[in-house]
C-alpha cells in the first residue's frame, strides 16, 4: 500500500495540483506514474493543468 494519489485538502486540491503550482517536474512524473488523475478538479472546477498555467509553470504543461 501507498499514499492516496486523491486525497485532498481543504480546497479540493490533490498532491498533484500541488506539485503542479509548485512546478515539481520529478513529483507530477512521479504521481502520474502511480495513476494520479491529470483531470481532478479542485473547489473552483481547476483541472491540474490550470493550476499549472495560473502559476506560470511551462515546464509542467
Amino acid at each position: 500500500e501507498g499514499a492516496d494519489t486523491e486525497s485532498r485538502d481543504k480546497y479540493g486540491r490533490t498532491i498533484l495540483h500541488l506539485a503542479a503550482e509548485s512546478s515539481d517536474v520529478a513529483v507530477v512524473r512521479l504521481l502520474l506514474d502511480y495513476g494520479a488523475d491529470m483531470e481532478a478538479k479542485d473547489n473552483r472546477e481547476l483541472t491540474v493543468l490550470h493550476s499549472a498555467v495560473h502559476n506560470d509553470h511551462g515546464e509542467v504543461q
